[in-house]
Formats: structure tokens, sequence, C-alpha cells
């Protein structure tokens, strides 16, 4: 209280002295928030490369699949999996030996040749045995994003590509490089979320939907939101799910001098110390549209001026996967509520 008081004091003495000012009162002004550290997981095989460049991640049952933007990227058309009892088995070791991701043959059917300035796939998701990617190119009128459908054999012997519907997903702004790089099923529905989606630089997004079909529903209302959206995990039984929102200050088009978020729930130490912002945001969705919740955004400790470009996310027992693609690195990470 003595604290509060010598505020309105400083602040009479301001406005007796006729200087204009602009100052948010402590009760508007978000707390420092905890950071979460990550647990890596280490990685051999082709995936641990630098250019795998993982793009999303996605459970297929008990089996945490990984997509590299350009699953040929090493030569041989490949997604790869992970059992959830190595990842669980690794984390309660004491000294892991680095795990192996199993790879699972990819078919993509010719659609990288069918679509016009391919530039890979960015996510995925699973409805049973059926998978859904969207993909991402770049034409000379503009980014386009697509949607496109194949199915997975219950072995993991391989997924294969249907070509005979392919959806355009239009973009909502004029960026290089940003399509929707989000996907996850909610109900019968396939929902794609576009990359950018800031007040500056998308003044009324939306979450686009698809029927298992391919085929575009009415989209439904988003939230603005600062900086990228790169992946979701899934939604639990009462809609919420969370995505994952980063800031590279590389991104100048993406530099803002308002976050909401910030505003309203502050942020941790080492995000009041460098320019970056690594943390994942809890949303829901109804059929009325997607909203942000009460709940305080997670922030990861950051690694001092080294950014890293969160691609995918994935829920995990009381956390959270993440991975990133090749900057600065290949990583995989799990992070604890």
């Amino acid at each position: 209280m003595r604290r509060k008081y010598l505020w309105l004091f400083v602040l009479s003495l301001l406005v007796a002295c006729g200087q204009q000012i602009k100052i948010q009162t402590p009760e508007l002004t978000g707390e420092e928030l905890p950071e979460f550290s990550v647990t890596e997981i280490a990685l051999t095989g082709p995936l641990a490369k630098r250019d795998a460049e993982i793009s999303g991640l996605a459970w297929y049952g008990d089996t945490l699949i990984l997509l590299p933007q350009y699953p040929g990227f090493d030569g041989n058309s490949r997604l790869y999996a992970l059992p959830k009892s190595e990842i669980e088995a690794y984390l309660a070791t004491d000294n892991p030996v680095p795990l192996r991701p199993q790879p699972v043959p990819f078919v993509d059917s010719g659609i990288t040749s069918l679509i016009d300035g391919f530039q890979g796939f960015e996510a995925i998701a699973f409805a049973g045995n059926r998978v859904y990617l969207t993909i991402e190119a770049e034409l000379d009128e503009g980014m386009l994003g697509y949607l496109v459908a194949g199915k997975i054999t219950p072995n993991l012997s391989e997924v294969v590509i249907e070509t005979s519907v392919v959806t355009e997903i239009l973009p909502q702004a004029k960026h290089d490089n940003r399509t929707d790089e989000t996907l996850f099923i909610y109900g019968d529905t396939l929902i794609t979320l576009y990359e950018v989606n800031g007040t500056r630089v998308n003044e009324m997004p939306v979450a686009h939907r698809f029927g298992f079909d391919l085929n575009a529903q009415d989209p439904l209302s988003f939230p603005n939101i600062e900086y990228r959206v790169t992946d979701a995990t899934s939604i639990d039984e009462k809609g919420y799910f969370w995505v994952i929102n980063f800031y590279d200050p590389r991104d100048e088009n993406l530099q803002t001098d308002t976050d909401a978020l910030t505003d309203r729930f502050g942020r941790g130490t080492t995000h009041s110390t460098y320019e970056q912002v690594e943390r994942l945001v809890e949303m829901r969705i109804t059929d009325a549209g997607v909203s942000l919740t009460d709940t305080p955004p997670l922030y990861l400790e950051l690694l001092s001026d080294v950014s890293r470009k969160w691609e995918g996310v994935a829920r995990f027992n009381d956390g959270f996967l993440l991975a990133t693609d090749k900057y600065p690195e290949t990583i995989l990470v799990y992070v604890g509520k």
C-alpha cells in the first residue's frame, strides 16, 4: 500500500508541474511471470541433421510423428516416428542415449511437382488412419497455402498422399513466407491457422475450417495475437489447446510496441532482457470461434541472444514436446508445466 501512495504522490507532483505524462498504473501492468526451462531430447540419425527442418509434430496413437518440411531432404522421402514409451524412458534416465527416430516411407504421389512454387510441408494431423497436411507455396503473385490428405498404415510402413483433391488456402495478408502453418482436428473438421495475426499485420484474422473431404466451410473468428503462430497441440475435451507463439527479432515486419498478452499478464526475467519471444499460449475453440483463455502464457527461458525457431508442438503427459526447424539447429525438447 505504501508503494501505491508513493506512486500517487509522484504523479500529483508531475501534474502540478504541468507535465503531460502517460503512465500505466501498477494495477494495469503485468507482473513478472515464471519461465520454464527445457529438457533437450538428444536425437541421432538423419532427423538430427540441421537440414531436417522439422515443421510439425502430431500423435498417431502413442507414436509421435515428426514432419520434415522437405521429407526428401536426405535423398529418401520419409517422415519420422518416436514411440511415446521411448521418450518417457529417455526422460526418466539419468544418462540416456540419443533417440533414433524410426523412418516412415513417405509417398508424396508427385504433389511436390504438381504444386507450383512448392516450399514444403508445414503442418500435420491425424484422424484415425487418415493424415492431413498443409503445404506452403510461393507464386509470382504471392504466397498460397494448400491442404492435402492421405493415409497411414497402422504398422507405419508408409504414408501415402492423395492428389485427387488439393484445396487452396488463401493467405490473410501479403507477407513473404507466410501461409497456414498450423493444423488440428476439431470434431469432424480440420482447422488451419495463419502464421501472422497481429493487429498491425492482420486486422481481422480467422481460423480456416474444412471437412475431412477437404471442402472449405465457413471460417471461425480468431483473436489478434502478435508475432508468429506456427503449430498447435490437439484440443482437449473442452476445446482447449495451446499454440506456439514466438518472435525472432530478424522478423522486422512483426515488430510491435504493444503486445496485449504482455500488457495483461507480464513476462519472465529473460524476456525482459532479450528481444525474442518464445512462449506457448492457451486458446479455446467452440462453434462460435477461437478465443484466448485467462491462462497466462507459458514462457520459455531464453538462451541469451539466440532465437530458437519453434515449429512443432504436441502434448506430452503433464507438459509438451517442442521442436525447432534448422534455426539454430534441430532441437527436440520436453517442457513441463
